[in-house]
């Protein structure tokens, strides 16, 4: 037991990301620092600033965090990652500025629906 079989398979997401990913993560930095630019514009969204240098936003949430799921859940936008108040937004080469686009929507009605401190 314990072979590695199935070796070229994790060998292969190597390669893809050293050749290819690595030459694209610039953009997911910037769209990482665009969605960070955009939360701040809401009072529901603490961002932390000191810890945008990667792809990744790192964010304080000021709402009902199972209601605000179950809502975007229903646009079809799957959340998770929080650890208490405290919430990870992953930037990554699925991701596009449009769908930050889309997400960033949902946010604006969900908060003129729900949430009266905008």
């Amino acid at each position: 037991g314990g072979g590695m079989r199935q070796v070229g398979v994790l060998g292969a997401t190597g390669l893809i990301s050293l050749h290819e990913m690595r030459n694209r993560l610039h953009i997911d930095h910037e769209n990482a620092q665009y969605l960070a630019n955009q939360l701040n514009q809401f009072k529901a969204f603490d961002v932390f600033e000191d810890a945008l240098d990667i792809n990744m936003v790192f964010v304080k949430v000021h709402l009902d965090q199972a209601h605000f799921n179950a809502y975007m859940r229903a646009q079809n936008i799957l959340l998770g990652g929080y650890k208490d108040a405290y919430m990870r937004l992953v930037c990554h080469h699925d991701l596009t500025r449009e769908n930050i686009d889309t997400f960033l929507s949902h946010i604006k009605t969900y908060l003129k629906q729900y949430y009266t401190d905008q």
